[in-house]
């Protein structure tokens, strides 16, 4: 038996296992499909220089690109601090789009866990409460650890971040060929 209450949301599960805590990951072998459901998928790379990059696309339900982005910070951080940084921003930029339904997912198993509540990284503390707050202003919400090899999308969009810096593009995720890295190329 579903859970009643749901509203406009409509389930199809390959396992009926309840739900009990929205911001968890779904468990294995469970498939949803909840009505304006956007995933979004988020990376961060840490360079030499004190460079940081960040990659985010945002998919609907049936896996179209909605959006695409990437961002170039000059911060010297730790790459679990950096991955923590971006999931803060991908819930910034699912909240400024006005999406209600959201599961952001991640190759940052610590940054997820923590935000998730599953444990405690000190230097985390300040952007967990800034997710967690950014993340009751979504009507559904999982945040959830994906593995790297799925998040292939988001990482080459943390590449063009570091070549091209901040950009945006709608309804396509672009290629690294597309920016070809000119013989002048010096960072920043």
């Amino acid at each position: 038996m579903l859970p009643t209450g749901l509203g406009t949301m409509s389930w199809s599960l390959i396992l009926q296992i309840p739900i009990c805590a929205l911001r968890r990951r779904f468990p294995l072998g469970m498939r949803m499909s909840i009505a304006g459901l956007v995933v979004t998928m988020v990376d961060a790379g840490c360079f030499n220089d004190g460079v940081m990059a960040m990659g985010a696309v945002i998919r609907d339900s049936h896996r179209n690109v909605i959006m695409s982005s990437c961002c170039r910070k000059r911060v010297d951080v730790d790459p679990c601090t950096a991955e923590a940084m971006t999931i803060e921003w991908g819930l910034s930029l699912a909240c400024h789009l006005n999406f209600k339904k959201i599961m952001l997912q991640s190759d940052a198993k610590v940054a997820v866990d923590c935000i998730n509540h599953l444990i405690q990284h000190a230097n985390l503390g300040p952007l967990v409460v800034d997710c967690n707050s950014l993340m009751n202003k979504f009507d559904f919400i999982s945040v959830m650890f994906i593995m790297q090899t799925v998040n292939a999308v988001a990482h080459n969009l943390v590449g063009l971040g570091r070549r091209i810096g901040s950009r945006t593009w709608l309804d396509f995720t672009p290629m690294m060929s597309d920016y070809p890295v000119p013989s002048s190329f010096v960072s920043f």
